[in-house]
């Protein structure tokens, strides 16, 4: 139920855009969550230890790279939308102590890295992935000592 003054009202629709961004964010991160999984089991149930796997396994690392770039423009894009609602809650406010919590709210969100955090593992793991595939391609990386996996040198 909207408030009777435009100050509160401006407050309610920048705390529900919050609440909106954050719940898509939520749905976006699950959702590259299991693709990305799927991928990588994908990986690892039809192509880790076969000889003609190589090329799978590289246009799979190709595409968690490339999953792993769009979810980080994806965050990116959440995170600037929410900042500028803080930023506006911030600037709409005449009581002190509501603008001290909202500048503490926006500065505490502006600083947090961990956003980022699984999306990082996710571009590690696919480079990890490519560089093993590489490696063990040229003769560089030896396999055999994994046991199952020594079907890379029979080629």
């Amino acid at each position: 139920m909207p408030s009777e003054t435009p100050q509160l009202s401006l407050t309610e629709l920048h705390q529900d855009a919050i609440k909106a961004a954050n719940s898509s964010w939520t749905e976006t991160d699950k959702l590259y969550v299991s693709v990305c999984s799927a991928l990588i089991a994908l990986a690892a149930i039809f192509g880790w230890g076969k000889a003609e796997s190589k090329l799978p396994l590289l246009i799979v690392g190709a595409l968690l790279i490339f999953l792993a770039f769009n979810w980080t423009l994806l965050i990116r894009r959440y995170r600037r939308k929410i900042l500028r609602s803080l930023r506006a809650l911030y600037a709409g406010q005449d009581d002190p102590e509501i603008k001290a919590y909202f500048a503490y709210e926006r500065d505490r969100f502006q600083k947090d890295p961990l956003d980022y955090l699984i999306v990082g593992l996710v571009f590690v793991a696919a480079v990890a992935l490519i560089m093993i595939v590489l490696l063990t391609h040229f003769g560089l990386l030896n396999l055999r000592a994994f046991g199952s996996l020594s079907a890379y040198d029979a080629d």
